[in-house]
């Protein structure tokens, strides 16, 4: 769950893009989540737009499980937690193509150019028109990260780096 909406989360463009997805899915909502942090976030220009705040997870959970998709174009991320938390709740996810985001989410997902309005816009389309693909992928996608491999990974590593040094 986004804590706050600090300015790499790209939110301004986020909102610019629904502006122009909203004239051909007008009865579509757009749900933002994250407290405002240090940057101002620009009040939307249209559409239905509704700015939550900070949810608790069961809030965050019963959104996203009842959400059309999650839009996520960060600029930069040092995971991306919640495109796997979406791909493991039957979410399509729009993401960035930049960062760590195409290795989190692999071809399960729409990727973006995180700067371009008109690229995020037409991805939010691609959400719609290619929804059962990016569900199945995400499945799939997901099942490749748990934290009991990370553990295992992690130990491995160290195991090896102390070899080393012997």
């Amino acid at each position: 769950v986004p804590a706050n909406l600090d300015p790499r989360k790209n939110t301004p463009r986020v909102l610019e893009a629904y502006s122009i997805f909203s004239k051909k899915r007008t009865s579509w909502t757009l749900v933002v989540t994250g407290l405002p942090g240090w940057n101002k976030i620009p009040k939307p220009n249209s559409g239905r737009v509704v700015l939550a705040g900070f949810l608790p997870y069961e809030e965050y959970r019963a959104l996203m499980t009842g959400s059309r998709g999650l839009i996520y174009p960060s600029l930069d991320e040092g995971f991306g937690q919640p495109i796997l938390e979406a791909m493991q709740m039957g979410v399509p996810v729009l993401t960035s193509n930049l960062s760590s985001m195409p290795e989190v989410a692999g071809r399960a997902a729409v990727l973006v150019n995180p700067t371009s309005v008109v690229e995020i816009a037409h991805g939010m389309e691609q959400l719609v028109t290619e929804r059962e693909r990016l569900i199945r992928a995400g499945f799939a996608q997901a099942k490749k990260f748990s934290w009991d491999k990370a553990a295992r990974e992690t130990k491995a590593f160290y195991e090896k780096i102390y070899a080393q040094k012997k």
